[in-house]
């Protein structure tokens, strides 16, 4: 009895840290991602002399 209680929360464990490293993941692909497009756009902006409408 006391080795299936144990697996159990052994697996709660286990998949709450799943959940939040894949919730982590997500937030840095979304943050590189959002970081990437600024940069990318300030780039063009600086490379094509301030023009803003790009």
């Amino acid at each position: 009895m006391g080795s299936s209680v144990f697996f159990g929360f052994w697996n709660e464990i286990v998949c709450l840290g799943l959940g939040v490293f894949f919730i982590s993941f997500y937030n840095l692909v979304s943050v590189a991602f959002v970081c990437g497009m600024l940069s990318y756009h300030f780039n063009y902006w600086v490379f094509s002399g301030g023009d803003f409408s790009a």
